[in-house]
C-alpha cells in the first residue's frame, strides 16, 4: 500500500496495490451487495454514485475491434457520464438483481453512504486484524486508514497509468472524463494532488525486463 498524509486535515490518502485489492473484496465475496459496492469503487464511482447505480445503466459499448461494459452515472457531481467496467462487475450486477427480484429500475446497492462506510470499516478492519496476529503491525495500521474514497482514488492511479503505458496520448483527460472531474484547470490540480498518486508496483514489475531486472516473482498472498 502507498500512502500521503492530506494536506488540509488529519489521516492519510491510501492507494492499493492489485494484491490488496484482491484482498479486500475477498473479504465481501459472500455478500454479492457488498462485494459490488467496492467493485464500483474500484470502477471511479464516488460512493454516492455506487448507492444510485441501477441494472439499467449498464450498457454494452461495441466498435470493430470488440465491446466492453460501461456504466451510466446520471446527475453525478459533475453531470452524466459513462465509465467502463469489467464483465465481472457487471456479472455481479445481474447475479444481484435476479436474486433480490429488482427491477431495471431500481438501485442495485441501494445502501446510504453511512452504510457503505461501515462496510469498508468492517473489511478493511478484517484484514488488519489478521495482519496484526502476524505481527505486521505497521501494514495493520495502513489498512485502518483506508476509506471508501480510496477505492475511486486507487482507480484512478491504476488506470491513468496502464493507459500511459500503452501509449495513450490522452490517458488523463480518459481517466479525468470516466471519473468526472472537470475539464479546467482546477479540475486537473484536483485530479493531480488528490487523486493520481505514486507510480503503482505494476509499473516497476512490467518495465523490470526493459530495465534488465530480470524475471518477476509471484507475488505472496497478502493475508500469509
Amino acid at each position: 500500500m502507498q500512502t500521503r498524509p492530506y494536506s488540509t486535515k488529519d489521516g492519510m490518502k491510501c492507494w492499493l496495490s492489485t494484491n490488496e485489492q484482491e484482498a479486500l473484496l475477498a473479504t465481501v465475496e459472500n455478500d454479492t451487495r457488498r462485494e459490488l459496492a467496492m467493485s464500483l469503487g474500484l470502477c471511479g464511482l464516488r460512493t454516492a454514485e455506487i448507492e444510485a447505480v441501477e441494472r439499467r445503466n449498464f450498457r454494452r459499448a461495441t466498435s470493430a475491434d470488440g465491446s466492453v461494459w460501461k456504466v451510466a452515472i446520471e446527475e453525478g457531481k459533475t453531470g452524466d457520464r459513462e465509465v467502463p467496467v469489467p464483465q465481472e462487475v457487471r456479472d455481479l450486477a445481474e447475479r444481484l438483481a435476479n436474486s433480490a427480484g429488482l427491477r431495471k429500475d431500481e438501485p442495485l446497492v441501494g445502501r446510504a453512504t453511512r452504510t457503505l462506510r461501515s462496510w469498508m470499516e468492517g473489511a478493511r478492519n478484517q484484514i488488519a486484524d489478521s495482519l496484526e496476529d502476524d505481527g505486521r503491525d505497521d501494514d495493520a495500521e495502513e489498512w485502518r486508514e483506508v476509506g471508501m474514497h480510496d477505492l475511486r482514488r486507487t482507480w484512478a492511479t491504476d488506470t491513468y497509468y496502464k493507459l500511459a503505458m500503452a501509449n495513450v496520448p490522452i490517458a488523463e483527460t480518459l481517466v479525468m472524463g470516466w471519473g468526472g472531474w472537470v475539464m479546467n484547470e482546477k479540475g486537473r490540480e484536483t485530479f493531480r494532488e488528490e487523486y493520481l498518486g505514486p507510480e503503482p508496483d505494476f509499473v516497476a514489475v512490467e518495465a523490470s525486463d526493459v530495465l534488465g531486472l530480470g524475471a518477476s516473482e509471484s507475488a505472496s498472498s497478502l493475508l500469509k
